[in-house]
C-alpha cells in the first residue's frame, strides 16, 4: 500500500498527496521498492532524508516529491549494472 511504502521510505502521506498524477504516485511506489532491494530497511529511510548531490542536492525524498524520479532511477540502475559514479 502506498502508506506502508511512504513509511518504508520515511515519505510523508502528504508527499504522495502532492504527486499529480496517478502515474507519479505509481512511479514513487516503483522507486521506493527499487530502493528497497538495494538499502537496508535500517538506513533506507535516514538515506531518503540526507540531501544528495547526485540529486541537485535534494534529498531523495523531495526528488520523488518534486516527480525527478528519473535522477533516483538512474541511480538504481547504475548500482544494478556495478557502474556507479
Amino acid at each position: 500500500s502506498q502508506g506502508a511504502l511512504a513509511k518504508a521510505g520515511r515519505l510523508s502521506a502528504s508527499g504522495f498527496r502532492r504527486a499529480a498524477s496517478k502515474t507519479q504516485k505509481n512511479e514513487a511506489i516503483r522507486v521506493i521498492r527499487a530502493l528497497g532491494s538495494l538499502i537496508s530497511p535500517k538506513k533506507l529511510g535516514p538515506w531518503m532524508r540526507k540531501p544528495n548531490r547526485n540529486f541537485g542536492g535534494l534529498t531523495p525524498i523531495e526528488a520523488i516529491e518534486q516527480g525527478k524520479m528519473g535522477k533516483l532511477w538512474r541511480m538504481i540502475y547504475e548500482i544494478e549494472s556495478g557502474q556507479p559514479d
